[in-house]
Order: C-alpha cells, then sequence, then structure tokens
C-alpha cells in the first residue's frame, strides 16, 4: 500500500468563523519521484474542526485506490477519531454521542467514514507542518484576511 500525507491549513484564528478558508496538500512519494497536488476551499460559518473536516474530505476525495494515509491538522477531534478509533465507534452510534446526540460535523464524519473504506488512516497533530509557510501565504494572497 502507497504511503501518501495530507497536510491541512487554515485561515481561522478563533474557534468559530464567518468565513473561512483552507489548502490541503497532498504529498506522495513516486516512481517518478515526489509528487504534490494542493487545492484551496473556502467555507462559511464554521469551526476550526469543521473547516479541517472540510480540507480532509476534500483531500480524500482524490484517492483511487487504498493508501495509508498520515494526516497533518491542527483539529484534535480530527487527529483522536484516527488515532483513538472514534470514527469507528461514531460510526456504530449511527454518528450519536454516548447521551444519543447527534455528533457535531455529524455530515462530514460520514462522507469522511465512506471516504476512507479501504485506507489506513492515521494523523499527526501539530499547529506546524512542513507546508506551513507556504499555505499561510497562499491563503493570504488567494483569499486576504478571511475572518
Amino acid at each position: 500500500m502507497k504511503h501518501v500525507d495530507i497536510f491541512i491549513t487554515h485561515n481561522m484564528t478563533s474557534l468559530k468563523a464567518r468565513r473561512a478558508a483552507y489548502v490541503y496538500v497532498i504529498y506522495a512519494l513516486t516512481s517518478k519521484g515526489d509528487a504534490t497536488c494542493s487545492a484551496f476551499g473556502m467555507e462559511q460559518n464554521v469551526t476550526v474542526n469543521r473547516i479541517n473536516l472540510y480540507a480532509f474530505c476534500s483531500a480524500l476525495a482524490h484517492f483511487t485506490n487504498p493508501a495509508e494515509i498520515t494526516v497533518y491538522t491542527d483539529s484534535s477531534v480530527l487527529a483522536g477519531a484516527f488515532n483513538s478509533g472514534n470514527i469507528d465507534k461514531w460510526q456504530k452510534n449511527g454518528f450519536q454521542t454516548a447521551r444519543g446526540r447527534p455528533l457535531a460535523n455529524a455530515d462530514l464524519w460520514r462522507r469522511a467514514a465512506q471516504l476512507i473504506q479501504g485506507h489506513l488512516v492515521s494523523a499527526v497533530l501539530t499547529k506546524q507542518h512542513q507546508y506551513t509557510s507556504w499555505a499561510e501565504t497562499e491563503l493570504i494572497r488567494k483569499y486576504g484576511c478571511a475572518q
């Protein structure tokens, strides 16, 4: 199984925003060398966890073959979903909390659960990664201040 990294960056400076942008970079080592793919997105009325989920689902949509995926994110919820097996628990519970309430961002968690089928996903919780500087510069260039 090929290893692929997904690096997520967004321009949110608070937990909630009326408007926020994200960029992800997909990195893989191929037989021809390093390969990257990146894309941007803008969302309205989002939380930090939701913007990370939008970026993650958008990146996953590129995958057509099973892969071992490491996602680099500043969302402890996204990282915990894979490193603690929470996504499997949530899926078994119908994307509800242990108290039977709907899980926050259940729509995106359902989409993520579908998109990760056949993949092995782990996460690294980090504020900075190898594409952070580039991504922040590009977000400002493309969107300006989003909040």
